[in-house]
């Protein structure tokens, strides 16, 4: 394996050689533990404040549709919409959770092989995704993206459960 990371992967991927060698050794790096434990805590005081804001804005919307048509109706659709947002929220919160076993557990898997680039596209936004054999790494951010050569052969290292991409490094071939 490589001594040092590659300076793109490491400038992508935001990994030291500390980290890649905690990664090569199965654990993530104490560094690494504390980004995954800022984004996670980032992420959840997000979503509860978009809760509050929905809340906020949902159910006097509701109560005051349902005064003012003297009809239970528009105050029920708007707090079926106010339930959705909030099912909506809860469930990235809890996917965000994985990240909280993964920081617990302190474990870091590998894969090897060829790495599959591609985007998924709608209307407002392009999704970037990496796929390596049967593994997908879904909406990656892209500077992560573009860190990676399509079809090039690399061994990435990622968290078990919220398969998030750690680091990663080109194998070294050996010599004859």
């Amino acid at each position: 394996m490589n001594a040092k990371p590659d300076s793109i992967l490491a400038s992508g991927l935001d990994f030291t050689e500390d980290d890649l060698q905690a990664n090569r050794a199965g654990q993530l790096s104490a560094r690494q533990a504390q980004k995954l434990l800022t984004r996670h805590r980032n992420t959840t005081q997000t979503m509860l404040g978009l809760m509050l804001m929905a809340t906020l804005f949902f159910v006097p919307l509701a109560f005051f549709a349902a005064i003012d048509t003297r009809d239970i109706t528009p105050g029920v659709l708007l707090g079926a919409v106010w339930l959705g947002a909030i099912a909506l929220l809860s469930a990235v919160i809890r996917s965000s959770d994985a990240a909280k076993v993964d920081i617990a557990n302190g474990l870091v898997m590998a894969v090897q092989g060829p790495v599959q680039c591609y985007t998924t596209s709608s209307s407002s936004s392009t999704q970037y995704n990496l796929r390596v054999g049967e593994l997908t790494f879904e909406r990656v951010d892209q500077n992560v993206y573009i860190a990676f050569k399509h079809l090039d052969i690399y061994t990435l290292y990622y968290t078990p459960q919220s398969k998030t991409i750690v680091a990663a490094e080109t194998p070294v071939e050996d010599a004859p």
